[in-house]
C-alpha cells in the first residue's frame, strides 16, 4: 500500500486522534477503502503520533542561517521558515512528534528540490539571436574559487573600527560570504579583520589562530545584510586550510558546482585555441644584444614559424636585433601594433631573405617598392606584430619539482606574429619609375654573430616526463603513518622513484611515504638519505609505486645525491632518455601563451546541422573589439556577434565554408569593414561589408572616410578554421568534480563541447587601414 496516496487524509484525521466517535470519522472520511488499508493507516496515524526526542539540527543541510530554538527542553537548529513549520506541525499533533520531525524534514527537502529546479533553468538560457557567452581564456581575468555553503561563527572589525558579528554564508580559498548579524554600513573596499570563531572551536590549526585580513567588494540585502570579502595579502596557510577542509567535506556541505561546470568549460576550449590560434608568440630580452629568447609553435602556428627560419638560420633574431627592438618599444608606445612585410630573393643561386616593418619602409620611401618587389615572389608574407612588457609571475601554485624555468625570469616582452591576408586594404598607384632595387638591400638579414640558434617550445608535447630515468635496482624501506613495508627501487630520477613493494599496499594517490634508501647510503657519508619525503603520485599492477619527491630539503639532497650518482656511475645505469627535447612543463608554457591572446576569438557549433556561434573571448578588458561586439547586447555576460552576421555576411563567410567538403582546416579568411551609428540611448545601426561588396576602389575609400567621420568605423581581418573534436581528457579532473554533484550537468557540457566544429580569429586592424587612408590622401 503505498501512504503517499492517503497524505490528505491522514493530515484530516491527525487532529481527530482524540475524539470520542474517532472510529465513526475514520470511516466516514475513508469510506470505501478495504478494512486493511484502514488498519494499515491507522498504524501510520499512530507512527506519527509517537513522541520524538531526536534533535533538528539543519546547519549541514541548509545555507540560510540557523537559530537556536529549544522546544520542550529540546534545543533545535533552525531557519526562520522551519521554525514556524514545527510550530504549525506541533499545534496539528498537540506536542513534539514524530510526525512533526518528519514534517520538518520533509520542508527541507522540498525547499532543495525547488532551489535544484530554479538552479537548473538558469542554466537554460533562452536562445538569442546573434548573441553568444563570453568567456575569459586566460587567467589574467581572475575566475573566483569553488564555493561551499557553510554557516560557522565569525567577527569583525573593519578599518574604522566597527566591530561585528555574524556567519559564513559560503566559503572559498580566495574568499567568503558573510550574514551579518547587525544591519551596520560599510564603504567598498574597506578593509576587515575576520577571525573564525567556529573553526577555531572546531579544529586546532595555526592557519587559524590570528585573524585574516580581508577586502569588502560587494554587499547586498536579502532577508539580511550580506557582505563579500575577499582575502588580501598573504595568507597562504589560511589558503591552504580552507583548501583542504573544502575537499575533505564536499560530501557532507553543498559545493557550487557551477564553478567546476564553467572552469572545465573554459579550460576546454582554451587548449582547442591554444592548438590552433595563429599567432606566433615570441618572448624577448631587452636587456641583452640578441633580444629574441624562444618562441611557442603549435599545429598552425609552426608553418609560420618556419618561414622565419630559413637557412639554418633564425630570422626572428635579425627581426628582432637590438637597434629595431628599441625602436618597436617605442613606436608601439604609441600604436597597438605595425605590419612586418618579408619576402625571399634568390640571386646567383644564393638566398636573401628581406624584411621590414611599416614604419621603416615608410621612413625609407621604400613601402611601393618593396611590396610591389616581394608580393609576386612565392615567399611574399605579410605579418600583424604587437609587441607588450611583461614579467613572469607564477599564476598557480607549481610542485616543488616544478621550478620555474630561467628562461622565463628573462623575459621582458611578449610579441606576436599574425598572418594577414595582404599588404593593404588599397590599390597602389606609385609607379616604381625604374628605381632598381638596390635600395631594398638594407633590409636583407646577413647572418652573423646574431645568428642564435632557434630555441622553440611545442604547446602540446606528447612527453610527460619532466626528468630522464635510470634503471636500477636497490633495497629501501618504505612507512606511512600506520604501516612499514620493504622493497626495491626500479628507476630513478632526481626527484622521483619508481619502487616495487615486497608486500601487497593499498595506497591512494598524494599519500605522504617517508623513504629509507638503506643500501644507497651505503654509498654516501654526505648525505643523509633516511626520512626522505615523497609522495604517490601513480600506482601499478605488481605493487608498484611513481613517487615524487614532496619536500625541499629531500628534493635538495636528491638531486645533489642523484646528480653526482650519475655523472661518477654513468656507465652502471640504464638511461631511458626523454622521448622529446627537454621543455619547460605543459602547463607552465600555457600559462605564459596566454600572455599572447589579443584576438577576439569565437567557437562554432553545429546546432540541428547549422553552425551557430555559442562562445566568444576577447580576453583583453578594454580591446577595442569588446566594445564592438557588446553594442546592442542586453546581457553583460554575453557578445553580440551582430558585427559579423548583417547583411548575409554571415551566410557567406560561416554558413557556405562549412558545407563545403574540404579537408583544409582554413575554411575563409577576408576583411571586413564595419559602420555603428548610434541613433538612441545604448542603441546602434550597424552595417557589414566585404571587400567584393563594393563596386570600385574609390566606393570602398568614400566609405571609409565617410564611417571614420560620421560613425565608428572598425577593420577587421576574419579567419574561419575548422577544429578538431574538443579534447575532454583535458578536463578530466573538473568532470569528476561535476559527476559528483550533478550528473545531468556533465551530460550538457559533454554535449556542448563536443558541438564545437570551428573557430573564428578576428584581429582589429582598423588603425592600419586608417593609417593606410591617411597616407594615400598624402
Amino acid at each position: 500500500m503505498d501512504l503517499k496516496a492517503y497524505q490528505s487524509q491522514i493530515r484530516e484525521l491527525i487532529p481527530l486522534r482524540q475524539e470520542s466517535d474517532f472510529e465513526e470519522l475514520l470511516d466516514n472520511i475513508l469510506f470505501g477503502e478495504s478494512t486493511s488499508n484502514k488498519f494499515l493507516i491507522k498504524m501510520e496515524l499512530n507512527r506519527l503520533a509517537t513522541p520524538c526526542q531526536r534533535i533538528l539540527d539543519l546547519r549541514d543541510k541548509v545555507t540560510d542561517t540557523c537559530n537556536l530554538f529549544e522546544q520542550d527542553t529540546i534545543k533545535h537548529y533552525l531557519t526562520k521558515p522551519t521554525i514556524q513549520v514545527l510550530r504549525n506541525n506541533i499545534d496539528l499533533y498537540g506536542s513534539y512528534t514524530v510526525g512533526v520531525f518528519e514534517a520538518v524534514l520533509d520542508h527541507v527537502a522540498l525547499q532543495k528540490e525547488r532551489q535544484q529546479k530554479q538552479q537548473q533553468s538558469k542554466l537554460i538560457t533562452p536562445e538569442k539571436k546573434e548573441q553568444c557567452e563570453q568567456l575569459a581564456l586566460s587567467k589574467k581575468n581572475k575566475r573566483g574559487a569553488a564555493r561551499m555553503y557553510y554557516v560557522s561563527e565569525i567577527t569583525a572589525i573593519s578599518s574604522d573600527g566597527q566591530v561585528f558579528q555574524g556567519q559564513t554564508s559560503d566559503i572559498s580559498s580566495t574568499g567568503i560570504k558573510i550574514k551579518l548579524k547587525d544591519d551596520i554600513f560599510l564603504g567598498e573596499g574597506t578593509l576587515i579583520d575576520v577571525t573564525f570563531i567556529g573553526l577555531t572551536l572546531e579544529y586546532n590549526d595555526s592557519a587559524l589562530k590570528r585573524p585574516i585580513s580581508c577586502n569588502l567588494i560587494k554587499q547586498e540585502y536579502d532577508n539580511g545584510r550580506y557582505l563579500y570579502l575577499n582575502f588580501d595579502g598573504e595568507h597562504k596557510k589560511f589558503s591552504v586550510f580552507i583548501s583542504e577542509f573544502i575537499r575533505l567535506n564536499q560530501y557532507k556541505y553543498k559545493i557550487d558546482v557551477h564553478y567546476y561546470y564553467q572552469l572545465a568549460k573554459i579550460s576546454a576550449l582554451k587548449h582547442a585555441y591554444l592548438g590552433r590560434m595563429s599567432s606566433l608568440p615570441i618572448f624577448l630580452d631587452a636587456n641583452t644584444p640578441s633580444p629574441f629568447i624562444f618562441a611557442l609553435e603549435n599545429n598552425d602556428n609552426k608553418q609560420l614559424l618556419l618561414e622565419w627560419l630559413r637557412d639554418g638560420n633564425n630570422h626572428l633574431a635579425f627581426l628582432f636585433n637590438e637597434l629595431r627592438f628599441f625602436k618597436l618599444i617605442k613606436q608601439l608606445k604609441q600604436q597597438q601594433s605595425t605590419t612586418v612585410y618579408s619576402f625571399v630573393h634568390i640571386a646567383n643561386d644564393k638566398q636573401y631573405f628581406l624584411c621590414a616593418t611599416e614604419e621603416e619602409l615608410l621612413e625609407q620611401g621604400l613601402k611601393a617598392l618593396f611590396i610591389q618587389t616581394g608580393s609576386v615572389k612565392p615567399s611574399w608574407r605579410v605579418n600583424r606584430l604587437t609587441l607588450s612588457p611583461y614579467t613572469y609571475q607564477a599564476a598557480n601554485d607549481y610542485d616543488i619539482t616544478e621550478s620555474t624555468p630561467a628562461l622565463f625570469t628573462q623575459i621582458t616582452h611578449i610579441a606576436t606574429l599574425h598572418p594577414l591576408t595582404q599588404a593593404t586594404t588599397f590599390d597602389l598607384e606609385d609607379a616604381l619609375k625604374n628605381k632598381g632595387t638596390t635600395p631594398l638591400n638594407q633590409f636583407v638579414h646577413h647572418s652573423g654573430k646574431n645568428t642564435l640558434p632557434a630555441t622553440t617550445f611545442s604547446l602540446f608535447s606528447s612527453e610527460l616526463r619532466k626528468e630522464e630515468r635510470y634503471q636500477y635496482q636497490s633495497a629501501i624501506t618504505i612507512s606511512d603513518q600506520d604501516n612499514h613495508y620493504t622493497g626495491q627501487i626500479v628507476d630513478f630520477s632526481c626527484s622521483g622513484l619508481k619502487v616495487k613493494l615486497t608486500q601487497i599496499g593499498s595506497f591512494s594517490i598524494a599519500t605522504q611515504l617517508t623513504i629509507n634508501l638503506i643500501e644507497l647510503q651505503k654509498l654516501s657519508t654526505t648525505f643523509s638519505l633516511s626520512k626522505l619525503r615523497y609522495k604517490v603520485v601513480r600506482t601499478s599492477a605488481n605493487n608498484l609505486l611513481h613517487l615524487q619527491v614532496c619536500d625541499q630539503q629531500t628534493l635538495d639532497i636528491c638531486q645533489q645525491f642523484f646528480s653526482i650518482l650519475i655523472r661518477n656511475n654513468a656507465k652502471h645505469f640504464t638511461c631511458q632518455p626523454l622521448l622529446e627535447k627537454k621543455q619547460p612543463l605543459q602547463k607552465q608554457l600555457i600559462e605564459i601563451a596566454e600572455e599572447s591572446f589579443n584576438n577576439a576569438v569565437f567557437f562554432v557549433s553545429r546546432v540541428a546541422s547549422r553552425p551557430v556561434i555559442c562562445f566568444s573571448a576577447i580576453d583583453i578588458p578594454d580591446h577595442p573589439l569588446h566594445t564592438l561586439f557588446s553594442l546592442n547586447s542586453d546581457n553583460n555576460q554575453e557578445l553580440n556577434y551582430y558585427p559579423i552576421a548583417n547583411n548575409h555576411v554571415y551566410e557567406r563567410l560561416v554558413i557556405e565554408p562549412f558545407k563545403e567538403n574540404t579537408e583544409n582546416r582554413l575554411l575563409k579568411h577576408a576583411i571586413i569593414y564595419i559602420r555603428a551609428i548610434k541613433y538612441g540611448r545604448n542603441k546602434w545601426k550597424i552595417a557589414s561589408f566585404l571587400e567584393e561588396d563594393f563596386n570600385t576602389e574609390q566606393e570602398k575609400l568614400t566609405f571609409i572616410e565617410e564611417s571614420e567621420l560620421n560613425a565608428n568605423f572598425y577593420a577587421l581581418q576574419f579567419r574561419l578554421k575548422r577544429l578538431p573534436k574538443i579534447d575532454l581528457n583535458c578536463i578530466s579532473s573538473e568532470m569528476r568534480a561535476i559527476s559528483r554533484f550533478a550528473i545531468h550537468l556533465t551530460k550538457k557540457l559533454e554535449d556542448e563541447l563536443l558541438a564545437v566544429e570551428g573557430m573564428i580569429e578576428i584581429s582589429d586592424i582598423t588603425p592600419d587601414v586608417i593609417n593606410a587612408l591617411n597616407k594615400s590622401k598624402r
